[in-house]
């Protein structure tokens, strides 16, 4: 566990060192992204809650829930939603 630290400090220090320009211009970039999402109101922060939880509880029960089914039924089911969306976005975008 310490070896994963250590290497998580040196990573972050790292890329806070901003030894090249472009690490810079990337933080600087997420700065101003920051800054002017919150300064300017660009989110609807009360919104932001509801969809948090709902993404930590499914991402937190979709797991268990993967863990317990077999590999065959996870990849069917993914390949099923995953080409339902693909259809439905579309057929809205394309179709009538």
């Amino acid at each position: 566990m310490a070896s994963h630290i250590t290497v998580n400090r040196c990573a972050f220090a790292g890329a806070l060192a901003a030894n090249e320009p472009r690490s810079a211009a990337i933080w600087a970039k997420r700065l101003t992204t920051l800054v002017f999402h919150i300064g300017f109101a660009m989110v609807w922060w009360w919104a932001c809650l509801p969809m948090l939880s709902g993404s930590i509880a499914g991402g937190w029960l979709g797991a268990l829930l993967g863990k317990r089914l077999s590999h065959r039924v996870v990849r069917v089911w993914t390949l099923v939603v995953t080409g339902a969306t693909t259809i439905t976005f579309f057929v809205r975008a394309y179709g009538g």
